[in-house]
């Protein structure tokens, strides 16, 4: 099986880059989802295919200023065959099955900086539509909103250094709605 990931790279101008990039990888099942089973609530399942995926992104990245760089992209991913725990009406039990297709589409933003003694840091957002194909609704535990900011301070000589991520998601749904 391959994984093929390509990509165009195109350099328009000095300190602009443009990222075409497109993708499909695929994602076996772990060891969790092929042989957990307790007999009570989950049951093992008889078969599982890897779930595939495939991948469009579109990047630009733009230097702006000597210190500064700005990122911006719109992406597209598809899997199929997702893996899924479902509940089997011959048992009552859930069992891990391929049950269902996703897409997510979205855009993100990234603004990165250097200062004075190498201080580094960036700020970004993400929004993101991530539905089942079949039946259109939002997926469970996937964020529409994905903010982030990390400064990481170098120190003993630029040797070491110290930082911090903060993150923020939104709401998302869970399986109980």
């Amino acid at each position: 099986l391959t994984n093929p990931r390509l990509a165009a790279i195109l350099k328009p101008r000095d300190g602009s880059t443009v990222k075409l990039i497109y993708g499909r990888a695929l994602r076996p099942p772990n060891a969790y989802e092929l042989y957990y089973e307790d007999g009570v609530f989950t049951q093992r399942p008889d078969h599982l295919d890897p779930e595939r995926n495939t991948s469009y992104e579109a990047l630009l990245e733009q230097r702006l200023a000597t210190n500064y760089r700005m990122t911006a992209g719109v992406f597209s991913y598809e899997i199929d065959d997702m893996i899924r725990q479902v509940e089997d009406p011959a048992t009552g039990l859930t069992v891990f099955q391929n049950a269902g297709q996703m897409t997510a589409k979205g855009l993100e933003f990234e603004l990165e900086g250097t200062w004075k003694a190498n201080l580094r840091g960036n700020i970004g957002y993400t929004y993101q539509e991530t539905t089942d194909k079949s039946t259109g609704e939002w997926l469970v535990n996937s964020p529409r909103h994905i903010g982030k900011v990390n400064i990481i301070v170098p120190f003993f000589h630029d040797n070491w250094s110290l930082g911090t991520n903060l993150q923020y998601m939104s709401a998302r749904k869970t399986t109980s709605g």
